[in-house]
C-alpha cells in the first residue's frame, strides 16, 4: 500500500538526523519546510517567516504531487500546526494512504534547546528562541496523540542522548521496549486515560 512517513518532533529533536540516516539508501522523496527553506529561500535573510512560509507552501505541493503519482513519500514535521495535521489527513482521505509514523522525542526541553544553539554556532542554523523551542516541544508533545491516531504503525525513538527505539504502536496494542520520562508522561500515561 502506498505509504507516507512521517518523521514526527520538536525543534532539536534529531528528526532530520534520524530521517536522514534511516532513510540513507531508499530512493523516495524527503519533503521538509526546514530543508525547502534552506535550499530555496534563505533569500529572504532575515525575514524567517517570510522564507518559512514559502517552504510550507512548497511542502504542500511537493505532498500533494506524490501522492497524485502514487508515490510513497517522507515528511518531516513538527505537528504543532494543526492545519499541517489536517492536510495529512485531506491527503490520508483523498488519495487512500497508509501512515508510518517516527516520533522522535528527548527527555527535557533543555537537550532541544542546547542543540539548537550548537546548530546555530555550528552549522548556520536559524536562530530560534528558547521560548520558541520550549513552546514548540510541549504542543508537540500534546499532539502526538493526533498522529497515533492517524497512523497504521508508529514507532517511539528516544533521543535524549542517542538514537534508541523504545516501543511501536499498531493494531491498537503497544509494544514497549524501554520507558523513560517523555514516553511515559505524553504517550503511555495518555494511553492509559483513554
Amino acid at each position: 500500500m502506498k505509504t507516507i512517513y512521517l518523521i514526527v518532533g520538536s525543534i532539536g529533536s534529531g528528526k532530520s538526523s534520524f530521517g536522514k540516516d534511516f532513510f540513507a539508501n531508499k530512493n523516495i522523496e524527503y519533503i521538509s519546510t526546514d530543508c525547502y527553506k534552506k535550499l530555496f529561500f534563505d533569500y529572504y535573510g532575515h525575514d524567517l517567516l517570510k522564507g518559512y512560509h514559502k517552504g510550507d507552501l512548497l511542502v504542500q505541493y511537493k505532498l500533494e504531487k506524490n501522492c497524485k503519482n502514487n508515490s510513497d513519500l517522507i515528511y518531516e514535521i513538527c505537528p504543532t500546526n494543526i492545519d499541517k495535521i489536517n492536510f495529512i489527513k485531506y491527503l490520508l482521505k483523498t488519495y487512500n494512504y497508509k501512515i508510518v509514523s517516527f516520533i522522535i522525542g528527548t527527555d527535557d526541553v533543555n537537550i532541544n534547546i542546547n542543540r539548537g544553539k550548537a546548530r546555530y554556532n555550528l552549522e548556520g542554523g536559524d536562530p530560534v528562541s528558547e521560548e520558541k523551542v520550549t513552546s514548540r516541544y510541549y504542543t508537540t508533545m500534546t499532539n502526538l496523540s493526533i498522529i497515533l491516531n492517524i497512523s497504521n504503525k508508529t514507532y517511539f525513538i528516544d533521543n535524549s542522548i542517542k538514537i534508541k527505539k523504545i516501543a511501536y504502536f499498531e493494531n491498537n496494542t503497544m509494544h514497549i521496549f524501554a520507558h523513560n520520562i517523555w514516553f511515559d508522561e505524553f504517550v503511555v500515561n495518555k494511553i492509559n486515560k483513554i
